[in-house]
């Protein structure tokens, strides 16, 4: 099993926050949170570490799944259809 890194994470993988305080979501970007914690960061560590942009307080965060974004590397490797 593959320890959950950063650097481990799929390419459907989808990071979310959303601010307690004043209800501002976002999708997080996985590149800039490499950027700021490294590749071998885990992702529940990274996670912990997200706060609002505007009022600065810890933002509640959550996964998800794009499995379109995941097999897109799959689909630009097949043969076109006849």
């Amino acid at each position: 099993m593959t320890t959950d890194t950063l650097g481990n994470l799929g390419r459907g993988a989808r990071l979310y926050a959303q601010c307690p305080g004043c209800g501002r979501t976002k999708t997080l970007d996985p590149a800039m949170l490499v950027a700021h914690a490294g590749p071998d960061c885990t992702v529940a560590g990274a996670l912990k570490r997200v706060v609002c942009g505007e009022c600065r307080v810890p933002a509640k965060t959550w996964r998800g799944y794009d499995p379109i974004a995941e097999n897109l590397g799959k689909l630009d490797k097949q043969s076109p259809l006849r």
